[in-house]
Formats: C-alpha cells, structure tokens, sequence
C-alpha cells in the first residue's frame, strides 16, 4: 500500500535520473508514474546481475530492492559504493523484510524505506539525497 499523494515537478527544480530495481513489476509501474509526474527521468530493471551498470551512464539515484535476481540489492549495494566510479551513487534500499535497517548499514547504502511506505517519505529523502549530493 502507497500514501496517495501526487508530486508534480516545480518551475527550477531540478531533473533526475532515477534508477528502479524492484523484482515487482507493479512497484515499479507506480513508482515510474510518480517520479515522471515529479518531473524524473526514470529507468526500470526487474533485476540485475554483476556489471549491470559498467555501461558508464550512471543514474543519480538508485531506488534498490532487495530482492532483483543473481545478487541480493544488498550485495549489489556493496559492490557499488566499495567502487570508486559508483560509490557516489546515492541508494535508497526498499524491502519488506524485517531487519533492514541493519542490512542498509552493513552494505552502505544511504538510506533504507521499509515496504509498505508512504510516497511522501520517498520523496523527501530522495529530495534530501540528491540535495546532499549537489551541495557537497
């Protein structure tokens, strides 16, 4: 379940590139059309596997599940910030599972929101993020 709030982009904010990997197709369809409705350019995977982002274009965030395939979002997490070309990538780890307040610490991502959650949460510390990010 998602808090119904709907974001729409402001004049001079800035546009992301925001990266999805949910294993649920149906997550990321009501993240996509909320992040496009902000104004976000977004990419979506259903899962991803070693090497996955060697492509060079890299997203300005990445909204990680834990659950995407060959790795777990957390190991994948990992291997990004243990990375010199990725560890500014900011992560915000999703995930239902119980203990993933620890699991986001141990594998450095930046942020952590337990499934289900509020859209407006997301958005703040997406907001916060990548206003980290800009500043430093």
């Amino acid at each position: 379940m998602f808090c119904c709030i709907w974001f729409m982009k402001q004049p001079g904010e800035n546009k992301l590139h925001i990266m999805i990997i949910d294993h649920d197709p149906g997550t990321i369809e009501v993240l996509s059309l909320i992040l496009s409705n902000a104004g976000h350019t977004v990419t979506a995977h259903t899962e991803c596997g070693p090497g996955f982002l060697q492509t060079g274009s890299f997203p300005d965030l990445l909204l990680l599940d834990n659950q995407v395939g060959a790795i777990s979002g957390a190991d994948l997490c990992l291997q990004l910030k243990q990375e010199p070309g990725t560890a500014h990538i900011p992560v915000i780890l999703l995930s239902g599972i119980d203990n993933l307040e620890e699991i986001a610490r141990v594998c450095r991502a930046d942020d952590y929101i337990s499934k289900p959650f509020c859209i407006k949460e997301l958005m703040d510390k997406i907001d916060l993020l990548t206003t980290i990010k800009t500043t430093a």
